[in-house]
């Protein structure tokens, strides 16, 4: 079910006024450490859109595990999505939603176009983790603490990767035990 964005004019204002966006942004320039706080769906946009750059910027695989890629973030997130890929990022998405509930939805044509379906892998089904994430390279990252709320934290630089190498191997082991229900299935 989408998310309902009330009055995203006043929202948007408001985020300008005290800085977020312009915070978020030199973060992600310098490369910081600093472990920022998001706390609703416009921060979200936020901090992905920077995340998305980030990756472009550097060349980096993006991985990215969603319930659901609802059109209020994610949509106005394509230019930096298409961009990033571009670049020659490898995007990489998980997401719990099936394949039906993603035909009109904008990111993820963008993550697909022109490249195997395999780019977005479709659950249709819950992933034992409830931690939603996006993660670029080995270092930045952003991980949902409330699906709900969109309360969550991100780093630009993990330099000792204590979050970021956790939410590495469980993309992978979703992957994995994926591709071995999907060998299974086929006979493999």
């Amino acid at each position: 079910m989408p998310i309902a964005v009330p009055h995203v004019e006043a929202i948007s204002a408001a985020i300008r006024e005290n800085g977020y966006a312009e915070r978020v942004e030199a973060y992600r320039k310098g490369k910081s450490t600093y472990i920022l706080q998001n706390n609703s769906i416009e921060h979200a946009t936020i901090v992905i859109r920077n995340l998305l750059i980030f990756a472009g910027e550097h060349k980096l695989p993006v991985r990215l595990l969603s319930g659901e890629l609802f059109p209020e973030v994610y949509d106005g997130l394509v230019p930096e999505a298409s961009d990033a890929i571009r670049q020659g990022c490898d995007i990489r998405v998980i997401t719990m939603c099936g394949a039906s509930d993603l035909a009109h939805n904008k990111f993820y044509h963008a993550v697909i176009a022109g490249r195997s379906k395999d780019a977005v892998l479709t659950l249709g089904e819950p992933v034992e983790s409830r931690q939603h994430f996006m993660l670029v390279g080995d270092k930045a990252y952003r991980v949902e603490d409330d699906h709900n709320t969109k309360r969550a934290y991100a780093c630009f630089n993990d330099e000792n990767a204590i979050m970021t190498a956790p939410l590495g191997c469980q993309f992978e082991k979703i992957l994995r035990s994926r591709r071995s229900m999907t060998a299974s299935e086929n006979g493999g």
